[in-house]
């Protein structure tokens, strides 16, 4: 960016900073910075990032690469399981451009790896904050929020996440999101929390979601009315899952 374009981008700003006359005291006495002295620091910032660019060096990782080279360093180093040194390239690609959402995600997918689930967590606000529509990033949030024993937050993020694959009429998504929220209604550990009637109507949503072809989302159902207090049909959908995970269709009924 030149210094011309610099200034002309800056200038409200710039301007607004000169107008707040309680930027600076000195002695008690008001002094408003010179224009032409934060313009010249802005610049020479702008010109040091271009030619030194973000310092990298301390991670142990080469040096002058785009911050898309990094992220993809890191991503092909996350497959491999080597999740320390990815998680050194994620931290680069992002000290070069703060804006790689991609970065944010994929080191949070390594810290997860690593339980390490506040830093975890930190990631994926980060990752949210710069794409909001990125669905995986809250759904694995709110494991994240489980994890850490927060499950009104894990509900929270179930909660959007319904309502929006619902208006998108995103199957697949909201099947995942009803089920998890279904589970922790079922069985969270804090009695506050569960509420067996409406685990029930979300494992049921889920499983006709997905035409009853999961186990796993039929195990839900019998846990929600288990919580409900409904034993018999807990028990009965209990022998539905273990009927579809085992391939014995022909004892599944609905």
């Amino acid at each position: 960016m030149s210094a011309a374009n610099a200034e002309y981008a800056l200038r409200p700003g710039l301007a607004a900073l000169a107008g707040n006359k309680s930027f600076l005291f000195v002695r008690g006495e008001t002094h408003l910075p010179d224009m032409r002295v934060l313009m010249r620091i802005v610049v020479i910032a702008f010109a040091a990032r271009a030619v030194f660019g973000a310092d990298v060096r301390d991670l142990g990782v080469p040096t002058g690469w785009a911050a898309a080279e990094y992220d993809k360093h890191g991503y092909d180093l996350l497959n491999k399981h080597d999740y320390e040194n990815a998680c050194r390239y994620f931290e680069a690609a992002i000290r070069v451009d703060p804006y790689m959402w991609t970065s944010y995600y994929n080191r949070a997918v390594a810290l997860c790896q690593q339980k390490k689930w506040a830093a975890a967590l930190q990631d994926l606000n980060s990752t949210i904050r710069l794409k909001p529509s990125f669905f995986d990033a809250t759904y694995k949030r709110s494991l994240v929020h489980r994890k850490l024993g927060n499950y009104k937050g894990s509900l929270a993020d179930l909660d959007k996440l319904i309502t929006l694959s619902s208006k998108v009429h995103n199957t697949l998504e909201a099947e995942q999101a009803l089920n998890d929220r279904a589970w922790i209604l079922a069985t969270c550990p804090e009695a506050s929390i569960r509420n067996g009637q409406l685990a029930v109507a979300d494992a049921m949503k889920a499983c006709k979601l997905n035409s009853w072809t999961l186990g796993s989302s039929i195990d839900t159902v019998a846990a929600a009315y288990a919580e409900a207090g409904d034993f018999d049909s807990a028990v009965r959908y209990q022998q539905r899952a273990i009927n579809v995970l085992t391939g014995n269709y022909q004892l599944t009924t609905k």
